[in-house]
């Protein structure tokens, strides 16, 4: 019941300052929608044309921005596919350079293979001895004498 009398105050004041009824926006249309004659991806594609004709690449910002412009919503995950379609080429990811190099991490060189008994074995002597450093220490001490 109120949307009918909402429809006739609206009609009134719609006479009384003389718009038409097709002015008036209807409840069920949203204002921000693209007709539906609109092929967004097709408007992508030519932008890209362009953009390529001017000798530039193609960046899903940039169309998305010149789109937007233009009244035309489109998302940049959208654009890059129909880039990706159309065959532009991504371009490269930029590597990540560190501010502080990696430590380096003390292994043991390639060439030196042990078998599950061995370092079993070297298991039960650093358990026998305590510490994996006392180990070494007395490897160390050790290899010195002999």
């Amino acid at each position: 019941m109120a949307k009918q009398s909402r429809k006739k105050a609206v009609k009134e004041q719609a006479s009384a300052i003389h718009i038409h009824e097709e002015a008036l926006p209807v409840a069920s249309e949203s204002p921000s929608k693209e007709p539906s004659t609109l092929n967004k991806s097709e408007e992508i594609r030519k932008l890209a044309k362009e953009i390529q004709g001017r000798g530039e690449k193609p960046r899903p910002v940039t169309i998305v921005n010149t789109l937007k412009a233009r009244g035309i919503t489109v998302s940049s995950p959208q654009v890059s596919m129909v880039l990706k379609k159309v065959g532009v080429e991504r371009r490269p990811r930029k590597v990540k350079t560190s501010a502080a190099p990696s430590p380096k991490v003390n292994t043991v060189s390639g060439n030196e293979s042990f078998t599950v008994h061995q370092l079993l074995a070297a298991k039960k002597f650093v358990e026998m001895i305590g510490s994996p450093r006392q180990a070494m220490a007395l490897l160390d001490a050790l290899e010195k004498i002999s």
